[in-house]
């Protein structure tokens, strides 16, 4: 259900915002078994939004490629690399689900590309969300979407 609400979020922004061409939507978007999608004011909620690169990855060669790429863009001055997983009590209802996680770091964004990359690679598909963050503001209101969205309840 996480992943319909995500994915409907962000085909909604697709077909509402004509096609972005961010600096790291132009640089990855020809790459084989790679899908890119670049959406500006992806919304947020609370009237927030921010530029989205999504990637998805057609098998895991490509998938820890596009991974190893933007893991090896330079780190801005004060970065940020944490793993969210879902509270106690949830972990211990999971029973026959894989526990999920996600991986959260940031990045310089490349030239052309204003702000750092708040990237978000969860651990139940081949997919990376790349958010365009030029502010604190930006960078919260990204966390608590990601968290809300990713660990909302069934």
């Amino acid at each position: 259900m996480k992943r319909i609400i995500l994915f409907a979020a962000i085909l909604t922004a697709l077909t509402s915002v004509s096609q972005a061409q961010t600096a790291l939507y132009k640089k990855y978007s020809n790459i084989k078994g790679l899908n890119a999608y670049c959406v500006e004011r992806f919304p947020l909620g609370n009237n927030d939004s921010v530029t989205l690169t999504y990637f998805v990855a057609d098998d895991s060669s490509t998938y820890n490629f596009i991974k190893k790429e933007l893991q090896n863009l330079p780190k801005p001055s004060i970065s940020a690399e944490l793993t969210v997983t879902p509270e106690k009590k949830a972990i211990e209802a999971t029973t026959k689900r894989d526990l999920k996680a996600v991986i959260i770091y940031t990045r310089k964004a490349l030239t052309g590309d204003k702000g750092e990359y708040m990237m978000f690679l969860p651990s139940d598909r081949k997919s990376i969300l790349v958010f365009h963050n030029q502010k604190l503001s930006d960078k919260l209101a990204v966390i608590k979407y990601m968290i809300d969205t990713e660990f909302k309840n069934d």
